[in-house]
């Protein structure tokens, strides 16, 4: 047997609280950054880093994306479907820390004359990207405007095992814009980039593309 001194019970006492309120931050914190990304419906604006699952995105404006991420901490969007005639992804606003996988995208009929459908991903000033195993449908594609990784392999550009289908920049009205599967627009100097074992196929009379990678 062993004795309490009445001075540690009340420090143990006194301390519960505080642990109860420790423990129930953890536990909200665990659920925030695991979260599903559920529902079905409108757009959706990511504010707080974490893994984003399935769930289905669509927008009806050309100029409304059907997610955008509005943090620099990290995100994780995997296996969603998206569908809009604007940009899908939207990671302009910079510092994006982005993970986009096994993801469908389907680019629909432009809201607007004079105005291609929209992008599959777009990011200016990233810090990493990392876009896998996505499936991609009449989109203009990923544009990565700028960089502000280090280009260590935790801050650089992967862009791997993604399938696209009918590169798309043709106007509605008649006309089109040059658009490219991967178009990469002052990056420069930054290592460890990987663009590998992605397939395009653009079809005839159904599609209008620049270069697949520009």
């Amino acid at each position: 047997t062993f004795n309490v001194s009445p001075v540690t019970i009340h420090l143990i006492t006194s301390l519960l609280p505080m642990v109860r309120l420790l423990y129930a931050f953890c536990l909200l914190l665990s659920v925030a950054c695991t979260s599903s990304a559920g529902g079905a419906g409108g757009p959706l604006v990511i504010r707080k880093g974490g893994v984003y699952t399935g769930g289905s995105y669509a927008s009806t404006s050309s100029r409304v994306p059907c997610v955008r991420i509005a943090t620099t901490e990290p995100v994780v969007l995997e296996s969603c479907e998206l569908r809009g005639p604007g940009l899908l992804i939207d990671a302009t606003a910079g510092g994006a820390q982005l993970t986009v996988r096994n993801c469908r995208a389907y680019g629909e009929l432009p809201a607007e004359e004079t105005q291609a459908r929209g992008r599959f991903l777009e990011a200016n000033s990233a810090v990493s990207l990392r876009v896998e195993h996505n499936y991609l449908e009449h989109t203009a594609g990923i544009l990565v405007y700028q960089w502000s990784g280090d280009g260590s392999p935790a801050q650089t550009l992967t862009v791997r095992y993604n399938q696209a289908r009918n590169i798309d920049g043709r106007f509605r009205g008649g006309g089109g814009a040059k658009v490219s599967f991967l178009q990469l627009n002052q990056v420069h100097g930054v290592g460890n980039i990987e663009i590998a074992w992605n397939q395009v196929v653009n079809e005839p009379n159904n599609s209008l593309v620049e270069d697949n990678i520009n």
